[in-house]
């Protein structure tokens, strides 16, 4: 038969528990605490980062063939699910990209940029990292936003285009192109301040009244 221990106080909660054998000093609760603050303490007695960086920096140096092949081994073995993923990702950001018309409003001056996209998602991370790194095309627009700030301005879609009406992809860029020059130069005779005219307004109407013309010319109408 088990042998039968009397009951005893734990050492650490002072509950009275049964014990199961004749050392045992804590309940089966406080015995679970006191084994995981052990191993705790243990582990961070022995382990030394500068050591542990410096036995890694032998390994490497000691086998750089056996590493090479690991990694070789691994990018072979991993290539089918990266190109699975891959695909996946293109095409779900393929069918959320919204095709549109957008603005750049900046609210305190008042000044608007006008833009065409077939990503919008894309093209206004692709405005922000520009400005934010200082290097954007529009001099105006990146000298108001060193100015005043990234929260000075905020982006927005105009008018949005479906794009299952056009059979390719090039078709709805010189339709997107076509609809940015009527709307910047309807907003320019409304008297609207644009980003898009400040620097060389007179070069720039005459070039978006250009590509108006040459859509009429290439026009199936025509």
């Amino acid at each position: 038969m088990p042998r039968k221990f009397k009951e005893k106080e734990c050492a650490m909660c002072e509950v009275s528990y049964t014990p199961t054998s004749s050392t045992q000093k804590y309940c089966k609760e406080c015995a679970k605490e006191v084994r995981r603050e052990y191993h705790h303490r243990r582990h961070h007695a022995t382990y030394n980062p500068e050591k542990n960086r410096e036995r890694c920096k032998r390994y490497r140096q000691k086998n750089p063939e056996k590493i090479a092949a690991r990694k070789r081994q691994n990018h072979q073995r991993n290539k089918p699910a990266r190109n699975e993923y891959g695909r996946k990702y293109r095409q779900k950001n393929k069918e959320q990209d919204i095709a549109c018309l957008y603005l750049v409003l900046n609210i305190l001056t008042g000044y608007i940029y006008i833009g065409e996209t077939i990503r919008f998602e894309g093209r206004e991370k692709d405005h922000k990292k520009n400005l934010r790194g200082g290097y954007h095309g529009n001099s105006l627009l990146q000298k108001d936003y060193d100015k005043y700030g990234p929260d000075a301005f905020e982006f927005s879609i105009i008018k949005e285009i479906n794009k299952e009406y056009f059979q390719s992809e090039k078709e709805l860029k010189e339709y997107l192109r076509v609809e940015e020059a009527m709307l910047v130069l309807k907003e320019a005779e409304a008297g609207k301040e644009l980003y898009n005219l400040a620097l060389n307004p007179i070069y720039m109407v005459a070039a978006l009244q250009e590509r108006l013309a040459e859509n009429e010319l290439n026009s199936p109408s025509q």
